[in-house]
């Protein structure tokens, strides 16, 4: 029996199309799959509909737990961050019609204004309040600003905000010179999403890109001690394997969601 809940991202299965990654996710004994918003936006513009897409989740036994993501918040203001928040509605209406509880909301590339941050993220979740979606903070290791767990948990704790919530990234955290101990910064009922990767031992912390993810295992982060921390702090909650490596989406779409449902199964019972 997994400790964690075996999720898998859509973006891992980038080769296939959206009714293949529904239906490889529940064959590879995943139960969610973690959807992209501008995926959605191209099923409708293909003429399908966001009805559809929860039918076919809920026909293959899966649920949506998170939607990815909204962008252009985090710095904003004035007419700019008017703008960004409309668009932030729309992707939110699309988190809610396709089940999902929570958006990932990321950061920037840029440097941040921690107390801006702070405040548009509240913003964003009282946004979120209305369209029954709650933003989860994400912190990216090769951005200037929000890259590391105790930046993301200032900023939590600035929003002052009951239904904050954090997405960790092994990944990022490796990349973002986060430590395994700045896992217990953020309290299990804070974490709305883990997202499972490695990353080989081949650049200098910092430098390491999207497309530098391997399957977990076959890198140099310390994944099995991160997965204990988790489950010390009492998190059982989602564990999504996010891989963006363009080698793996060169495979059979059947064989790289049989490879990565094999890499993750030793973390998703860690």
């Amino acid at each position: 029996m997994s400790t964690f809940i075996p999720c898998i991202n859509s973006i891992t299965l980038k080769q296939a199309s959206l009714e293949e990654k529904i239906r490889l996710s529940a064959q590879n004994g995943y139960k969610a799959i973690e959807l992209w918003n501008d995926e959605l936006t191209q099923y409708v513009e293909g003429g399908g509909s966001l009805d559809d897409v929860m039918n076919r989740v809920h026909d293959a036994d899966l649920h949506v737990p998170n939607i990815i993501a909204v962008h252009g918040w985090i710095n904003a203001t004035g007419a700019d961050r008017d703008k960004a928040f409309e668009e932030v509605e729309r992707r939110m209406d699309q988190a809610a019609k396709v089940g999902s509880p929570f958006i990932t909301a990321s950061p920037s590339k840029d440097e941040i204004d921690v107390d801006l941050a702070a405040e548009n993220y509240r913003a964003l979740l009282d946004l979120g309040e209305q369209h029954g979606v709650r933003p989860a903070l994400e912190y990216l290791g090769f951005v200037k600003g929000l890259k590391d767990i105790k930046t993301a948990a200032e900023i939590i704790e600035k929003a002052d905000h009951p239904d904050s919530t954090i997405v960790h990234d092994f990944f990022h955290m490796y990349n973002g010179g986060s430590s395994v101990e700045d896992l217990r910064l953020i309290p299990a009922d804070k974490i709305a999403m883990v997202h499972l990767d490695d990353a080989p031992d081949t650049k200098a912390i910092g430098e390491y890109k999207d497309a530098d993810r391997v399957w977990p295992g076959d890198g140099t982060i310390q994944l099995r001690q991160m997965c204990d921390v988790l489950k010390e702090i009492g998190y059982t909650g989602y564990v999504s394997l996010e891989l963006f490596n363009p080698e793996y989406w060169e495979m059979d779409a059947e064989e790289a969601a049989r490879v990565g449902a094999e890499k993750s199964r030793p973390y998703f019972s860690a």
